[in-house]
């Protein structure tokens, strides 16, 4: 009987959220970014670090530029759409690392509780004291910059909330009789936080991580804005500045490829053009 209910339920859920349209509008849109953010280099008709100081500040519908240009020269469009890839990376992974590392601390601080739980809740507490965005910050300043060392800080930072989020609901769900049924039928610790309580709080587990992906995009694009202000720089191809400061009127300069700082006048000549 228990196993001819379970095909019932599944059908069931389909169903429900098969006639509920706001969630299958937000599944289409979600679906239709995802598809052209993945299709970005079929799709994109420009390079997107191509820079033209002739086009500067092009308005949206110019013949050539749909949205235009930046002040840089570059097409917004196509950085628009090699954008949301970076954005798909950046709202997934950090959830992704932070859901299973805080589902993991907050099952075992909940179920185990005692010792266990006060050292993982008091590790976690010492994360949480620190405001979120400076610690990231921090994070990123001892590891470096980087699109890799942002995700792991925002994932460190992220992974408070889910393992307290998740402690709750397993002290919850723990006393609950069918928890107490399996644990006198002698079912090990493990069988029963895997087959009787994480199904049980993974509910709003999801909810929260769908809120928590678009969170991390602004934490990370917060992160960039407050990066180095020598990647203003790096944001042009290296080849392609001593262009750019030609077109302005201003000299070029020196530097290499291997990191040495741009002189003067290319600074001078991205304010000039900015």
């Amino acid at each position: 009987m228990s196993f001819s209910r379970r095909p019932h339920r599944r059908a069931g859920a389909r169903d429900r959220l098969l006639r509920d349209g706001g969630a299958i509008g937000g599944v289409c849109v979600v679906g239709v970014i995802a598809a052209v953010s993945i299709l970005a280099p079929v799709l994109s008709p420009y390079d997107p670090d191509a820079v033209d100081a002739a086009i500067r500040l092009a308005g949206i519908g110019s013949p050539a530029h749909l949205l235009g240009t930046d002040d840089l020269g570059r097409d917004i469009l196509s950085r628009l759409l090699w954008g949301g890839r970076v954005s798909l990376v950046v709202g997934l992974a950090p959830v992704a690392i932070a859901l299973l590392v805080g589902v993991s601390l907050g099952a075992i601080s909940g179920y185990t509780r005692g010792v266990v739980d006060g050292i993982i809740m008091r590790c976690l507490d010492v994360l949480l004291a620190f405001p979120a965005y400076l610690l990231a910050i921090a994070i990123v300043s001892a590891l470096g910059a980087g699109l890799s060392n942002a995700i792991l800080a925002i994932a460190l930072v992220s992974t408070a909330s889910f393992a307290r989020l998740v402690r709750g609901s397993v002290l919850s769900v723990r006393e609950r009789d069918f928890v107490q049924a399996a644990r006198l039928l002698g079912a090990r610790d493990s069988r029963i936080v895997w087959a009787h309580v994480l199904p049980n709080v993974l509910s709003p587990v999801i909810v929260f991580a769908t809120l928590e992906a678009g969170r991390t995009i602004i934490f990370a694009a917060g992160l960039s804005s407050a990066a180095d202000c020598r990647m203003g720089c790096d944001a042009v191809p290296r080849s392609r500045l001593a262009e750019h400061c030609t077109a302005c009127g201003e000299p070029a300069g020196r530097g290499d490829s291997a990191g040495e700082s741009w002189p003067e006048p290319v600074w001078r000549c991205l304010t000039r053009c900015n």
